[in-house]
């Protein structure tokens, strides 16, 4: 039921928005029928502004949750990331949740490494000397990622 709440706020002033601006229309016509044009005039006007001002705020509320959670996703994503970075390499100490999420996050970089950009200012491009995973320099020697582990594929 809250799952993706941003989203379902996010819906929910777009519908409240169309509600409104209905209702509003519905009201002014029947001040306009009861001959109080001047009153109908203005309430279809600020009654159609207000509400769309309104959605604003729900709607940016919505927004402002969807992008916190994408916020926390990714700060758990690069906790696992620095904690699989800084074991020792030596030992095969790492926890299972590390190694699920860093298996994660390799496999959310694949599916999404078929975007394409148009702008060359862009600072998610892959250079050839950079990790696609996590954009940190590599060697054209090396077979996996120093920094974050990921394998690359010769």
């Amino acid at each position: 039921m809250f799952d993706d709440i941003g989203e379902k706020i996010k819906t929910l002033a777009v519908v409240l928005t169309v509600i409104n601006a209905l209702t509003v229309i519905i009201l002014s016509i029947v001040f306009f029928v009861n001959e109080k044009i001047t009153i109908g005039l203005l309430v279809l006007f600020f009654g159609l502004l207000v509400s769309w001002i309104g959605s604003f705020f729900i709607y940016g509320f919505g927004e402002l949750i969807s992008q916190t959670t994408k916020i926390a996703t990714n700060q758990q994503k690069t906790n696992a990331l620095l904690a699989y970075k800084n074991q020792d390499k030596f030992t095969n100490s790492v926890n299972k949740k590390t190694q699920a999420l860093q298996k994660e996050i390799i496999e959310d970089f694949e599916k999404k490494q078929n975007y394409s950009t148009t702008n060359d200012n862009d600072e998610n491009i892959v250079h050839e000397n950079e990790c696609p995973c996590c954009f940190h320099i590599i060697y054209p020697s090396d077979t996996e990622c120093s920094y974050c582990g990921y394998k690359f594929k010769k």
